[in-house]
């Protein structure tokens, strides 16, 4: 099958939907020409990766979500990827039956990751102890749009 798109989201769909018995699929691009088979692309980023893509490409900005500032696409994925016992949270951001309550959790969690936090922490208290970090270490005021993302 091929497809012929120049949205990155379609290639993102295509990526995280494919099923290894399926035919192969090729999408063309008209602006830069390129021809990306999507099963080359599955078997080169890897189950992980790929299971966590929907979830990766929201966080790092898509059509339909921003991205965070300071985060761009390549890091989010490979603070995503290489990040450990955090499926169960990827597969609450990807469940149609997840609550609303269990998304926001699950979401604030993995932005604590972002912003190289843990698991457990609170976004909030990451977002004090980052800016005061960031008082104690610089001459210059901190920039609100560097700091994480308050809960509520």
């Amino acid at each position: 099958m091929n497809v012929i798109a120049n949205d990155t989201d379609v290639l993102i769909l295509l990526i995280a939907h494919f099923n290894i018995e399926m035919s192969d699929i090729c999408m063309f691009t008209k602006a830069d020409r390129n021809v990306y088979n999507i099963r080359h692309i599955v078997a080169s980023l890897g189950q992980i990766a790929v299971k966590r893509l929907l979830t990766i490409h929201a966080f790092s900005g898509c059509d339909t979500t921003s991205g965070i500032y300071g985060h761009g696409k390549v890091s989010v994925f490979k603070k995503f990827v290489k990040a450990r016992d955090v499926q169960p949270l990827f597969d609450v951001m990807e469940s149609p039956s997840a609550s609303h309550d269990e998304v926001m959790l699950s979401g604030c969690r993995l932005l604590s990751l972002l912003y190289s936090g843990s698991l457990n922490n609170q976004l909030n208290d990451l977002r004090y102890t980052i800016y005061m970090h960031m008082t104690a270490t610089s001459s210059q005021l901190p920039k609100p749009e560097r700091l994480p993302l308050t809960e509520k």
